[in-house]
């Protein structure tokens, strides 16, 4: 069965997403490719409620397997698209200060791979490891290699998070590599 993009919006508006990112998450391809009508977009009903059954990635569970942190990005990627394609498409044009750069170049050093996180609408579309980085002009692009075992803690969860950069290193050490992660209460999600 098929249902309108207004009426799959609605579906992901029962899980908490707005309807701006629920449009996001659909025409990223979380739902499947969408059939064309004359007056709008059809998404498989049963894709779109899988959507909603897709559980919050926690941050205890995720600091439990990425024990040096993790970046996390907020990116449109087609999450159809191959791996290498995704990878291509979320590798590039990062705007990170000489710090960050610094930090994270220290961190490959010391730990090696560091966890990569895209998300679209809080969904998560592509985990990989970045293995190196390098400048780009004033940016910085991400050398990225498939994901280690920690990928399974939060593929096909989501990660919400509120307004902000596109990007947040995540660290569970408050003295470590990143900027310590807010205090938070058992159960709440990765990203508040």
């Amino acid at each position: 069965m098929l249902v309108s993009a207004r009426d799959a919006a609605l579906i992901l508006q029962t899980v908490g997403v707005s309807r701006r990112h629920s449009i996001k998450a659909l025409e990223c391809g979380l739902a499947g490719a969408p059939r064309r009508s004359s007056a709008s977009w059809l998404f498989d009903l049963e894709a779109v409620w899988a959507l909603t059954n897709w559980p919050i990635a926690f941050r205890e569970d995720v600091d439990a397997v990425c024990p040096n942190g993790l970046f996390i990005a907020h990116r449109a990627v087609d999450a159809m698209a191959p791996f290498a394609e995704q990878c291509r498409q979320a590798a590039g044009g990062w705007n990170l200060a000489p710090p960050t750069r610094l930090n994270l170049r220290v961190c490959l050093d010391r730990h090696g791979p560091i966890p990569f996180v895209v998300t679209v609408a809080g969904f998560v579309v592509l985990c990989a490891d970045i293995i190196d980085l390098a400048p780009d002009g004033k940016l910085t692009h991400l050398s990225l290699q498939p994901a280690g075992g920690w990928a399974a803690a939060v593929a096909q969860h989501r990660a919400p998070s509120g307004p902000g950069n596109p990007w947040r290193l995540h660290n569970p050490h408050p003295h470590g590599r990143a900027t310590a992660p807010p205090v938070r209460q058992p159960g709440q999600p990765l990203q508040p």
